[in-house]
């Protein structure tokens, strides 16, 4: 899946496909979260708070990758979409 991993890349020493690798590990954290929750409770009852503590990720993380929960399901479909 990540055949090109590169620690980091020859342009300024940035770490692109790391970062990009730890992104996509941390959607898909929180992905993971949601949907566990979703066996117990309704969607609209679900807070972030919930999500990011049954994903042990951090609020910032959550909010740097969705602005709203919404978005979690849109990225699921999405990536399904894709395989």
């Amino acid at each position: 899946m990540f055949a090109n991993f590169r620690v980091c890349d020859t342009h300024g020493g940035q770490c692109t496909l790391k970062r990009e690798k730890q992104i996509l590990i941390s959607k898909n954290m929180i992905k993971d979260a949601l949907f566990e929750i979703l066996m117990e409770k309704d969607f609209r009852d679900i807070t972030i708070s919930e999500i990011t503590r049954r994903a042990k990720v951090g609020r910032m993380t959550f909010y740097r990758n969705f602005s709203r929960k919404e978005e979690i399901v849109v990225f699921f479909f999405g990536a399904a979409a894709d395989s």
